[in-house]
């Protein structure tokens, strides 16, 4: 519904001389829904917008995860449900305020490092599954010409691969 709203009304405020309209009015940099999104209403840097969305998700994490174990543990009757809410959102407003600007960075890193592992990974160990591995005692490509002709396109995919995170991390350290 929120999404809704920002769309409907970054579609009214684009219209003002005609009724017609594009995608870059309702999307672009002027839009109300850029502005929203980009927090640019709030009139910081560019550097201090990252830092503020960070402590806006961590905060928001923060509450997700204390009240859904206050609701559980502490406060598990439907009555107190609203005591979970308040102290969890107290202990997630302090979080978010209080955390320091390196520990956020340490957290995005981390997650991005994470997720990163994670999207690179699972298709070279899945490729090597299909390559080398058997269900059943039966491999799973067999051992004819176009088997081996798809193994070698598994094996150049998957090196294919390799070697852009490493062309990537080598431009990331500055070699």
């Amino acid at each position: 519904m929120v999404f809704l709203g920002l769309f409907l009304a970054a579609c009214t405020s684009a219209s003002e001389g005609d009724d017609s309209f594009t995608l870059a009015d309702i999307f672009g940099t002027e839009s109300t829904f850029y502005k929203i999104f980009s927090l640019q209403f709030l009139g910081l840097e560019d550097g201090t917008v990252i830092g503020a969305f960070m402590r806006a998700m961590v905060g928001l994490l923060i509450f997700a995860i204390l009240f859904e174990v206050g609701t559980r543990t502490l406060f598990a009757a439907p009555a107190q449900r609203k005591f979970a809410g308040i102290i969890a959102g107290v202990l997630a407003i302090m979080t978010a305020i209080f955390l320091p600007d390196e520990i956020l960075a340490g957290i995005g890193s981390s997650y991005a490092i994470a997720f990163a592992a994670i999207l690179i990974g699972l298709p070279v160990v899945g490729g090597l599954w299909v390559i080398f591995g058997s269900v059943g005692g039966k491999p799973i490509i067999s051992h004819t010409r176009f088997g081996h002709g798809l193994r070698i396109i598994i094996l150049v995919i998957l090196l294919w691969i390799l070697m852009a995170v490493k062309n990537h991390a080598l431009t990331l350290v500055g070699m």
